[in-house]
């Protein structure tokens, strides 16, 4: 009965003497490049170079990561994960300088795009105060009786692997509502009528 190795690494043996096992498929003798931590870096051989039959459903590495990131199952205990690229998130209305009238009401809409993944939601701020969160497109947030004040808005995306960015702030001005003015251009001063 032979026993075969398969799509394993054992770096430096060039020649896959496995003592007594055989040479299986998908096996490599390359260095693996493990950082300090014996996690797989960037250009690994290991990458994409596991044997999924081997996986179950909601497999883990021993980060928690899924077992599969990309194509294929890495071989080793830890799933190599891309760099991620934060957000990118631009406040677009309102407009830098804008001024209203308390209550201010308007909506906040931000543009947002993630370059290597999806946004899954975008917080609202004025100043430190949370005002509200959205969690789909287009992203848009109604904000209702914002009160008299200099107020610095910002929004902050977040990607569908915890990366954040925060936009450049918007600084908005609320005044107080002024009193109507009447002006009387009927019946003339003076007029008289008659019982």
């Amino acid at each position: 009965l032979a026993h075969f190795l398969t799509n394993n690494c054992v770096s430096g043996n060039t020649s896959f003497n496995y003592s007594g096992l055989s040479a299986g498929t998908g096996d490599i003798s390359a260095d693996p490049l493990l950082d300090a931590n014996y996690r797989l870096t960037g250009g690994s051989p290991a990458i994409e170079a596991g044997d999924d039959r081997i996986i179950a459903a909601g497999m883990v590495d021993l980060d928690g990561n899924p077992r599969i990131f990309g194509t294929h199952v890495d071989i080793g205990a830890y799933e190599y994960q891309t760099p991620n690229s934060a957000p990118a998130v631009g406040l677009t209305s309102p407009v830098n300088g804008a001024s209203f009238s308390t209550p201010a009401s308007f909506t906040m809409n931000a543009v947002v795009t993630d370059a290597d993944g999806t946004v899954t939601k975008v917080d609202y701020y004025a100043g430190e105060l949370l005002l509200g969160t959205v969690n789909s497109p287009p992203f848009a947030f109604s904000l209702n009786g914002l009160q008299v004040g200099t107020h610095s808005l910002t929004a902050a995306a977040t990607d569908n692997r915890g990366a954040r960015t925060v936009s450049a702030p918007v600084t908005v001005t609320v005044h107080p509502a002024t009193d109507p003015t009447v002006n009387i251009t009927s019946p003339l001063e003076g007029t008289r009528f008659a019982a």
